[in-house]
């Protein structure tokens, strides 16, 4: 059982795809004026995907959507501006339902899956908030340019990765 929510702590950082999407969205949100909220969609996601997965939902696409998602939040931070909060929210919620579903528990034994999946959401949430804390803080010009640039690599990354994936 240790094990097991060890492996689901390691899944995020382990995962370059996950620690991709989870760095891009920490930065979209450490740029953000409004952090709180998009945070929290964010771990409501990861719950809700969650439970999706717990009640053995499967989505198919999840690897697209992943790295679509990752795509989507560098451009934004490439773009450094303000973004609705309606729609920082509803990316945020989606990140954290791609993340879920992206790490479904490759065990048989229920509690095992079950302490695997709690080991990923903590893990991601803990992750985020380090990646949110650290953004959040750099606002000298010339950071905020750094932020920009590699937030510009990510989404040229998963943009990469995705047109590989969807051309087979």
């Amino acid at each position: 059982m240790i094990a097991a929510f060890a492996e689901g702590l390691l899944n995020p950082l382990f995962v370059p795809a996950h620690a991709m999407m989870l760095i891009a969205l920490g930065l979209l949100t450490g740029q953000q004026p409004r952090r709180l909220p998009l945070f929290c969609a964010c771990v409501a996601g990861l719950a809700a995907g969650s439970i999706a997965v717990a009640a053995a939902y499967a989505s198919i696409y999840s690897g697209e959507a992943v790295y679509a998602l990752t795509a989507i939040c560098g451009l934004v931070v490439a773009a450094a501006v303000p973004m609705p909060t309606v729609l920082g929210l509803l990316l945020a919620l989606c990140v954290g339902i791609a993340l879920a579903f992206d790490s479904p528990p490759e065990v048989f034994a229920i509690s095992r899956a079950i302490a695997m999946q709690f080991g990923t959401v903590l893990a991601a949430v803990v992750y985020l908030a380090a990646i949110v804390g650290i953004a959040a803080v750099l606002t000298r010009d010339w950071q905020r340019i750094g932020v920009r640039i590699v937030g510009s690599w990510f989404a040229a990354s998963a943009i990469l990765v995705l047109a590989l994936q969807l051309s087979r």
